[in-house]
């Protein structure tokens, strides 16, 4: 998948580069319901539930 990503280029002239993390991540870090709801998520109107981004916001602070 990767190599596929990598490869793109547009007519235009766009190349992407890619490249696979294998750094390993500490799992299983439970996000309560209350920072889950204060998070300020921007979908992209194309596939939203793939492409957003999250955006800061004053009150959104989480804590460990």
């Amino acid at each position: 998948m990767v190599n596929l990503i990598a490869n793109t280029r547009t007519d235009k002239g766009l190349e992407i580069q890619a490249a696979l993390d294998e750094t390993p991540y500490q799992t299983g870090h439970k996000v309560s319901d209350e920072q889950m709801a204060a998070l300020r998520i921007i979908r992209d109107e194309f596939h939203g539930e793939w492409n957003y981004r999250l955006e800061p916001s004053d009150h959104n602070k989480c804590s460990d």
